[in-house]
């Protein structure tokens, strides 16, 4: 597969974020409209653009302001810890990008493995099945969409988005 892009990477990091406490398919849509708004802020915001966007612009989620202060702490993390957000996946191996996702507010054990998974899915990486069965740990609502994910975020590497 080609290198995943800026857009991508976002995505993938905050539709980690947002899955908590919300029907995966509000995520979905949530995060991509999320990265088309912080990219045409060339991916900075502030606190008070965040909150812009999720009061003003419709981004939804069940608790806005938890996920303001976790997005608002991602920008902290990307510019204090790793420089660049492509440095968040620039690693040797799966527990080194395991250590840079937990560096990030609202993202746990759980979650970092699935953003790995997903990761691995795009860079075309086999999977083994008790790893993928281990990774998702029961959680059957993302086993539904995971693929319609995948989908999404292939799509961010083109400029039409549908």
């Amino acid at each position: 597969m080609e290198e995943i892009n800026k857009k991508q990477i976002y995505y993938l990091l905050i539709s980690t974020i947002f899955h908590q406490s919300q029907n995966t398919n509000t995520t979905l849509q949530n995060s991509l409209k999320l990265v088309e708004e912080l990219e045409k802020k060339n991916y900075v915001c502030t606190e008070r653009e965040l909150t812009d966007l999720f009061y003003k612009q419709g981004i939804k989620h069940r608790f806005p302001n938890k996920m303001i202060d976790y997005l608002d702490s991602m920008f902290d993390t990307l510019k204090y810890d790793f420089k660049d957000i492509n440095n968040v996946f620039q690693v040797t191996n799966f527990i080194e990008l395991k250590n840079n996702l937990l560096k990030f507010k609202g993202i746990g054990e759980h979650k970092a493995q699935i953003c790995i998974l997903k990761y691995m899915i795009l860079q075309g990486k086999s999977i083994d099945i008790d790893d993928y069965d281990q990774m998702l740990n029961n959680c059957c609502s993302l086993d539904e969409t995971l693929f319609r994910e995948i989908e999404i975020i292939k799509k961010l590497s083109t400029k039409n988005i549908i």
